[in-house]
């Protein structure tokens, strides 16, 4: 019986590994080209906006009256219009067939009702990210009719007042905008004034049309799948899960089909995708890190490994409501500190308890403060929302001015760690040897997460990672080389 099931699981993983290559091929560069025709932005500038930059938007206050032509973007403050339920429709009806942008905090109204009035008036959403409504928006959105629904367009803002809240110079600012245009997949920039004496709202305007040309007219990014290539897909996902669980690929699967029928197919596939992406690179790695082989061969099979099998997330990801993030992927921290614990339990249990236990010392506490610290931190900052220091946030700016898209640091210190574990210089590590298998799965996990945000470019993930992977692998090499010759010296001099 036991054979019997090995012998399935190894079935299982030809047949993913057969598709997740499908998928390398089939896959990749047509994303590619979508990214590409779908890269321009437009712009938009309030009233106070003279400058001369052709065919932009303006942006009005819902409740202004006046001429509205078809290049008026109005936003709706639920904040400052605080109005009920009838003068909430009676605005939405006055500006039947108009764009829209929602900010503030959402009303008391029922998505389903509010998504019916948009419906019924023919608004095309303005979707803005990181906003009070977004949560609640992207319910109202998910209610609507699927016509209407694809014609909403993604927004990208910097107010005034965060950049006093995150310290941030005007380089930086413009860096935002780059970066957004970059790695967001925004369709519509709104340029709110910047409160900054030294730069005009004019001066500021131009400056980021010179840097990012934009497009006159706003394009919603609009993928189309195919049934039969997500099917295959949807196969590969579910027999990778098997090969490192059979139990684990049958309560995936149930978990898909659940989600299938309460949610909708395209969020069903972001919950398979994160469960197939957290156990997907558990099984990889338990079966890699066992085999008698050399030590580079196993660390180049898993770094390919969790390419490919981020590829193949990526894919099964894929669709209009991912792209423009009407469904958010699921499973992100579980694929990020899934592994990691296990990695942890297996080291801990197998020799760092023993260490820990005979050789116990004060600053055991100081390196434990830290570890925790240090994870806690990496919690908080991890998703949009996180909490990034300043001096981070000023460090990420030059690294990608340097290499034109930052690299993540996850990468830059795990991947380092992954080859000290594949080739046993932890053990230089003392009692705290079991550590560095676990800082090496995490950059492991990282490269496999990245392709969770299916809304950035393809290219993108792609360039970020093997530049990170690549900065990693030299600093490991590099580090490796000098404990190598250190050891070889402190023998020579035994000798």
């Amino acid at each position: 019986m036991e054979n019997w099931m090995e012998k399935s699981k190894t079935i299982a993983f030809y047949i993913f590994f057969l598709i997740a290559l499908i998928a390398v091929f089939v896959y990749v560069y047509p994303r590619y080209e979508f990214d590409v025709g779908n890269s321009e932005v437009t712009m938009g500038f309030e009233n106070s906006y003279n400058a001369e930059i052709e065919m932009f938007y303006a942006m009005r206050e819902i409740s202004e009256i006046g001429l509205a032509g078809d290049r008026v973007v109005y936003y709706f403050d639920f904040d400052s219009l605080k109005g009920n339920e009838f003068q909430i429709e009676e605005w939405l009806r006055q500006r039947s067939g108009k764009k829209i942008i929602f900010i503030g905090n959402p009303p008391e109204i029922d998505p389903e009702k509010f998504a019916q009035w948009l419906d019924q008036y023919q608004i095309e959403i303005g979707f803005l990210e990181m906003n009070q409504v977004t949560n609640w928006l992207r319910s109202v959105i998910q209610n609507r009719d699927e016509g209407y629904q694809k014609k909403l367009f993604r927004v990208h803002t910097i107010k005034p007042a965060e950049i006093d809240a995150l310290n941030l110079t005007y380089p930086m600012v413009l860096r935002r905008w780059i970066r957004a245009k970059q790695e967001r997949s925004i369709d519509f920039f709104w340029v709110q004034p910047l409160d900054l004496e030294s730069v005009t709202y004019e001066q500021y305007g131009q400056d980021i049309a010179n840097i990012l040309n934009p497009s006159d007219t706003i394009k919603t990014a609009a993928p189309e799948s195919n049934l039969l290539f997500k099917s295959f897909l949807i196969i590969g996902s579910i027999a990778v899960i098997y090969f490192y669980s059979p139990l684990f690929a049958l309560v995936s699967l149930g978990i898909f089909l659940f989600f299938v029928f309460a949610s909708s197919f395209s969020d069903a596939t972001l919950y398979l995708a994160g469960l197939a992406g957290s156990f997907g690179i558990a099984g990889i790695y338990k079966y890699l890190r066992d085999l008698h082989h050399s030590p580079f061969l196993k660390f180049l099979s898993l770094v390919l490994s969790a390419f490919v099998l981020g590829v193949t997330i990526n894919a099964v990801s894929f669709s209009f409501e991912s792209v423009n993030q009407i469904y958010m992927a699921h499973g992100v921290k579980l694929t990020l500190f899934y592994l990691p614990f296990l990695v942890f339990l297996r080291e801990f249990a197998l020799y760092g308890y023993q260490d820990l236990g005979s050789k116990l010392h004060w600053a055991d506490l100081l390196v434990i403060i830290f570890v925790v610290l240090f994870g806690v931190y990496a919690i908080t900052r991890s998703g949009n929302s996180g909490f990034v220091l300043t001096a981070e946030r000023q460090f990420r700016d030059q690294l990608e001015v340097l290499l034109g898209i930052r690299p993540r640091f996850k990468e830059i210190l795990g991947i380092p760690a992954l080859w000290f574990y594949m080739f046993g210089y932890h053990k230089r590590f003392g009692r705290f040897a079991f550590l560095v298998p676990v800082l090496g799965v995490v950059g492991l996990c990282s490269i496999v997460n990245s392709f969770q945000h299916v809304h950035t470019p393809l290219f993108t993930t792609l360039y970020r990672e093997v530049v990170g992977v690549t900065i990693g692998t030299l600093i490991g090499a590099g580090l490796g080389l000098m404990f190598r010759k250190k050891s070889f010296a402190s023998h020579y001099d035994n000798n």
